[in-house]
């Protein structure tokens, strides 16, 4: 009877093996990162498509206009009204998706993308003890306007006004306070932008103009240099020298080291994936001859002799988060207050403007 020898593998051979799958490996891992990418990508389009249908829901019941909070509260159930000082109004970001969420239109998860790269935005919890400051209050809200004799908060509030859009949202000053004891660094709880809410932009804050070229909600954007916009259709646009546009955290949600791409519903309710700051199908007439492409992120301005210069006429795209709402009286009275817009919009760069938040912004 003979005995086969067992052969062992050498040790060349276990290198070889070893060398093969770790360039499989090599070469399998972009592939799934890239999936991963996509995956994320495709979550928060359906998720930008959830924030507009919110506002389409919120519409049915409300004479076809979206959220606008001044309107809703009327007799300052929810907070006080501002004569528009630099505390601004209630129609700021945060304001707007916290009405859907208290009247369980939409929820907390669908406010932060999957691909939020910001340290300083976080999911909000609901709310499991009303004397924390670190979830969602569908009763009660702490942050709310108090009625009289009450000690549990705004027993009549409309929303909850501790939900953040933005790290530096204005919450009143002494409520603020109190916030910032229980947590130093602020944090926002929304990853996207939507259109300006004033002047003649108020009639797209709708669901009657539900057409395709008006964008209403949006992943965020770094800022731009206005200065050196590009003077036609194919050019690019160049970002702005710092924290807020080179260095901005929203290049890394979607696009690349140094460039912006973003999920983008229009009203309609169609979303595209925009792979550059001005889609080819949104323009603005600069002058009687010259039609640029139209940045989601700066209000472009047209020459002073053009009619569209007018701030109380523009309806170009300015997808911001709101830190502020400007108040009603100004929103729709922009021609007796001239130096509303650059204030609002963040100037001539749209960065870090009275009621705008951008990512790397700090500071009031």
């Amino acid at each position: 009877m003979t005995h086969r020898k067992h052969r062992g593998f050498t040790l060349i051979e276990l290198l070889v093996v070893i060398s093969i799958i770790a360039l499989l490996i090599g070469l399998l891992l972009p592939a799934l990162g890239q999936a991963r990418a996509k995956a994320r990508q495709v979550k928060c389009a359906t998720q930008v498509r959830g924030l507009h249908q919110g506002c389409v829901g919120w519409a049915q019941d409300h004479r076809d206009r979206y959220p606008i909070p001044e309107f809703l509260d009327k007799a300052d159930l929810t907070e006080e009204s501002s004569t528009g000082g630099a505390e601004g109004g209630k129609n700021r970001t945060g304001n707007i998706l916290s009405v859907m969420i208290f009247n369980k239109i939409i929820s907390t998860d669908l406010c932060v993308s999957p691909s939020e790269e910001s340290p300083n935005i976080q999911k909000l919890r609901d709310a499991t003890n009303l004397n924390r400051f670190d979830g969602f209050s569908y009763a009660n809200p702490k942050f709310a306007k108090a009625a009289e004799g009450s000690l549990t908060g705004g027993t009549k509030a409309l929303w909850d006004p501790g939900f953040r859009g933005s790290p530096l949202d204005d919450v009143s000053d002494d409520k603020i306070y109190e916030y910032n004891q229980n947590e130093p660094t602020p944090f926002g709880n929304n990853s996207y932008a939507h259109m300006a809410i004033a002047a003649a932009r108020y009639q797209d804050w709708s669901a009657v103009n539900s057409v395709s070229t008006i964008p209403v909600w949006s992943n965020r954007g770094p800022t731009w240099d206005q200065q050196a916009r590009p003077d036609n259709l194919s050019g690019e646009w160049k970002l702005t020298d710092d924290v807020l546009g080179v260095e901005s955290d929203t290049l890394r949600i979607h696009g690349g080291k140094d460039t912006w791409e973003g999920n983008v519903v229009y009203n309609d309710g169609h979303v595209t994936y925009e792979t550059r700051p001005d889609p080819a199908e949104l323009t603005f007439r600069e002058d009687e001859d010259s039609t640029l492409r139209d940045n989601l992120f700066i209000d472009d301005v047209a020459e002073e002799t053009f009619p569209s210069n007018d701030p109380a006429q523009r309806r170009n795209a300015v997808m911001k988060i709101w830190k502020a709402g400007l108040p009603d009286s100004i929103a729709r009275n922009f021609t007796t207050q001239p130096n509303v817009q650059e204030s609002w919009f963040g100037g001539r760069n749209g960065g870090e403007g009275q009621w705008v938040w951008v990512d790397g912004q700090v500071g009031d």
